[in-house]
């Protein structure tokens, strides 16, 4: 008797499903978690927002002092509109993961086991949980680019002659 493979049962929703799974929860799969695994991954994803809550509260009081400040070299200049622009969208952004966090928070003390078990069985549950459990990196990681955009700017704006001079198009060969 010839033994048949399986099917290919790609399927790139149930990929990233098991991914995020793996990264958020640390297990592979919820469906074998029992309630003395949900306590110990429930201990884990605590610190992990935690751990995130905590630099996006230090992202948020760095952006609130360069807010407020006006830049006291000529080297770097964020008090022009865009990189100020930036810094403002910086600063909400680390607001709104410290936010998140704090949900997060709330939704890990409140979860129980049988809760992972609903969740389960109701895919708009799961999708909900797992953008819950997403939102603050996200909004940290958003937070991370706008600052890098506004050092670039700023600098940009600056007065240092060869940052501004090396990217400039010479007006002899136009």
């Amino acid at each position: 008797m010839v033994e048949q493979s399986p099917p290919n049962t790609f399927a790139p929703r149930e990929s990233f499903k098991k991914r995020i799974t793996r990264m958020y929860f640390g297990i592979p799969s919820l469906d074998s978690l029992e309630e003395a695994d949900w306590d110990e991954v429930k201990k884990n994803l605590t610190h992990y927002t935690a751990n995130i809550t905590i630099i996006s509260t230090i992202m948020t009081a760095v952006t609130a002092a360069f807010a407020t400040t006006t830049p006291p070299t000529k080297f770097a200049d964020w008090s022009r509109e865009f990189p100020y622009c930036c810094i403002g969208l910086s600063l909400g952004s680390s607001l709104l993961s410290v936010l998140n966090g704090l949900a997060v928070f709330v939704f890990l003390k409140t979860t129980c086991h049988e809760d992972v078990k609903s969740m389960q069985q109701n895919t708009f549950k799961h999708r909900v949980t797992l953008t819950l459990l997403t939102l603050p990196l996200t909004f940290l990681a958003t937070a991370l680019t706008f600052g890098i955009i506004t050092w670039i700017v700023a600098i940009w704006c600056g007065d240092i002659l060869w940052i501004n001079g090396s990217f400039e198009y010479p007006e002899s060969m136009g």
